[in-house]
C-alpha cells in the first residue's frame, strides 16, 4: 500500500507540473481547500451530535451529555445554555455553513477536472504538433487520439479522486477523533470490526491497479486498430477479404471486455464496503447480546451519538475507499499520458532569411533504431538543376530527402544550405524554407483557402497566381472557388488535383526548396505528365528534389540511383 501511494504521489506531482502548477502554487490552493474540509467536518460532527442529543436529552445546550464538556464550555460563551431557540438557531447556522462549504468544495473539484483536462490535452496535442519528427514517424494516430481524449479525461478524474480521497480521510479523521473524545471504549470496539474489511479492500486495490493498466493497453490497441481500418476504408472496400479487416479491427475487443469485467467485479467488491460495515456492526451487536445483556451497554445517548458519527465516518471512509479504487482503476492511464507529455520537441533552429540556392550533403550517415540506414552519402543540389533520387522502395530515398530538408539530423556528416551571398548554414543549427509534397496530400476539413494558406495572410490575387502556375486554377473555380469546402482528406478530389493543391500550398507558405516524394505514384499517364510539367517549370525558380522509383525526365536534372 505504501509503494502504491508513493507511485500515485509521484505521478500527480509530475502531471501537475506539466499543467504549470508548481508545488508552491499547489500549496496555495490545497491549504485553504483542506482547511475548509476540516472546518466543514468539525461543523458537521458537532451539528450531528447536537441533533441527536436534542431528541434524546432535550432541546437546550445544558441538556446535552454526549458532547465533550470542553466543547459545551466554548459554546456556552455564545449560546444561552437554557434557551431552546438559541440552540436551534445555532444548529441552523452550523448546517447552513456546512452546506455552503460542501457546495464550494464540489464546485472546486469540478473546476480542477476541467482545468487539468484542458491543460493536458493542450500540452499533449502541441507535443505532437511541435514534436521532433524523428521520434514521431512511427506513432499510431489511434494511440495519440486515444491518449488525448480518453486517457487525459481519465487523468483529470484521477487527480480529482486524489483530492477527494484526502478530503474524505480528513473528514473521517475529524469524525473519528470526536467519537474517541466522546467515548474511547465504544469507538475502539467499533473500529476493531473494520480491520478485516480494510485488509480485504487493500488486496482489491492491488488487483484493480493491474486490471486498469491492462485495460488502458487494450483500449489504446482497439482505438488504433479501428483508426487504421477507417483511414484505409477505401482499400478495405476494394480488398477481397473484408472479413480479415473486420476481425483485425476488433481483435482487442475480447481481452478488453475481459479486463473491463474483472475491473467491474473488483470495483463492485470495493463499493460493497459501505454495506459491509453496518452488516459487521449488526453481527458484532448480536454477538455482544449473546454473551452479555443490554444492561452492560454504555449510555444509549453516547451510543446513538457515536453511531451517527460512525455512519458519517463510514460514509467518508467508504468514499475514500471508492476514490482510492478510482485511483487504482484510472492509474492505467498514467503511463500513456506521461509518455505523451515527455515527447521530445523539435530542435530549436534559427531561420535563414536569405534565398537558398544550393544544398551540400557531405559524408552523411543516419542511424535509426540502432540500424545504419544511410551510409556515407555525399551530393550537391542547386537551383535550376533538379535532383532525382531513383531506387527501389526502402532503399533510403525518403530518408535522404528528410536529411536534406532538416527533418532528420545526420548521425555523422553535414548538410549545409548555401544562400545567394555564399553564406553557409548547417542544418543542425538553421532551418531552411522547405516545401515537402508527398503523394498522400491531406486536405483538412475547412475551405480550400485555409488548406492552401494555413492561416497565412495571402491575398486572393496571390493565391490565384500560384494556382495558375500549378495548373489548378480551373478546377478550383469549378469546385466553387477558394471558399468552397474540402471534405476530410480531400477525398472528393482526384489524386492529381490534390497533389497540385499540395504544390500550390508549399509555394504559398514560402519556400526555397521543393521536395516531391513519389508525387506521380498512382497517377494515370495524363495526370502524371501534367504534374511533371508543373515541376519542370518550378525547377527554374526553386531547388527541386524529386523522389521516384520510376524514370523521370526534368530539364537539367541530375539523377542518383539509391540501392
Amino acid at each position: 500500500m505504501i509503494k502504491f501511494t508513493k507511485f500515485h504521489l509521484t505521478s500527480i506531482v509530475k502531471l501537475l507540473s506539466e499543467c504549470n502548477l508548481s508545488l508552491y502554487k499547489v500549496a496555495i490552493i490545497i491549504v485553504p481547500y483542506y482547511f475548509f474540509t476540516i472546518l466543514g467536518a468539525l461543523i458537521d460532527s458537532i451539528g450531528l451530535i447536537l441533533l441527536v442529543g436534542c431528541f434524546i436529552n432535550g432541546f437546550t445546550l445544558n441538556d446535552q451529555t454526549t458532547l465533550p464538556t470542553n466543547i459545551i464550555d466554548i459554546l456556552n460563551l455564545y449560546i444561552d445554555g437554557d434557551d431552546t431557540f438559541d440552540l436551534l438557531f445555532f444548529m441552523i447556522i452550523l448546517f447552513g455553513l456546512n452546506i455552503v462549504i460542501r457546495f464550494g468544495i464540489l464546485v472546486f473539484n469540478g473546476y480542477c477536472f476541467a482545468y487539468i483536462r484542458r491543460e493536458l490535452q493542450t500540452i499533449i496535442y502541441k507535443n505532437y504538433i511541435y514534436g521532433n519528427w524523428a521520434n514521431l514517424r512511427s506513432f499510431r494516430v489511434g494511440d495519440a487520439v486515444g491518449t488525448i481524449t480518453w486517457e487525459v479525461r481519465a487523468i483529470g478524474k484521477y487527480i480529482v479522486s486524489a483530492l477527494i480521497t484526502i478530503y474524505s480521510l480528513l473528514c473521517a479523521l475529524v469524525l473519528g477523533l470526536l467519537a474517541l473524545i466522546t467515548s474511547f471504549k465504544v469507538t475502539f470496539s467499533l473500529a476493531l470490526i473494520c480491520l478485516p474489511l480494510l485488509l480485504l479492500v487493500n488486496f482489491a486495490f492491488k488487483k484493480m491497479a493491474f486490471y486498469s493498466k491492462k485495460n488502458a493497453e487494450y483500449r489504446n490497441i482497439f482505438t488504433s486498430d479501428v483508426t487504421d481500418r477507417l483511414n484505409g476504408l477505401l482499400q478495405i472496400h476494394l480488398d477481397v477479404n473484408t472479413d480479415f479487416h473486420a476481425q483485425q479491427g476488433l481483435r482487442a475487443q475480447a481481452p478488453l471486455m475481459r479486463m473491463e469485467v474483472l475491473e467491474s467485479i473488483t470495483q463492485a467488491g470495493i463499493s460493497m464496503f459501505n454495506l459491509l460495515m453496518p452488516f459487521m456492526f449488526l453481527i458484532a451487536f448480536a454477538l455482544w447480546l449473546s454473551w452479555f445483556d443490554l444492561a452492560t451497554l454504555p449510555n444509549m445517548g453516547i451510543v446513538a451519538s457515536i453511531g451517527v458519527l460512525g455512519l458519517k465516518f463510514v460514509t467518508h471512509l467508504n468514499n475514500s475507499v471508492s476514490q482510492v479504487g478510482n485511483l487504482a482503476r484510472l492509474s492505467g492511464s498514467i503511463h500513456p499520458v506521461i509518455a505523451a507529455t515527455d515527447l521530445p520537441p523539435m530542435r530549436s533552429r534559427s531561420d535563414i532569411n536569405s534565398k537558398i540556392i544550393e544544398i551540400q550533403m557531405k559524408n552523411v550517415e543516419y542511424d535509426y533504431d540502432g540500424k545504419k540506414v544511410i551510409k556515407s552519402v555525399s551530393l550537391n543540389v542547386k537551383n535550376n538543376k533538379p535532383l532525382v533520387l531513383n531506387g527501389r522502395s526502402g532503399s533510403g530515398k525518403t530518408t535522404i530527402a528528410n536529411l536534406l530538408s532538416g527533418l532528420y539530423l545526420p548521425s555523422k556528416g553535414t548538410v549545409t544550405y548555401i544562400d545567394n551571398n555564399n553564406n553557409k548554414y548547417s542544418s543542425e543549427n538553421f532551418k531552411a524554407l522547405i516545401g515537402f509534397v508527398t503523394q498522400d496530400i491531406y486536405l483538412f476539413h475547412g475551405t480550400l483557402r485555409e488548406n492552401l494558406t494555413s492561416g497565412l495572410n495571402k491575398s486572393d490575387e496571390q493565391i490565384w497566381s500560384v494556382l495558375h502556375k500549378v495548373d489548378a486554377d480551373d478546377f478550383v473555380r469549378s469546385l466553387g472557388g477558394l471558399d468552397s469546402k474540402s471534405s476530410e482528406a480531400g477525398r472528393s478530389l482526384s489524386g492529381g488535383q490534390r497533389r497540385r493543391l499540395g504544390i500550390a500550398s508549399a509555394i504559398l507558405k514560402g519556400t526555397d526548396i521543393l521536395i516531391f516524394d513519389e508525387i506521380t505514384g498512382g497517377l494515370d499517364y495524363q495526370n502524371k505528365q501534367s504534374v511533371i510539367n508543373v515541376i519542370s517549370r518550378l525547377s527554374a525558380d526553386y531547388i527541386v528534389i524529386m523522389i521516384s522509383h520510376e524514370e523521370v525526365s526534368l530539364p537539367e536534372q541530375e539523377t542518383i540511383n539509391i540501392n
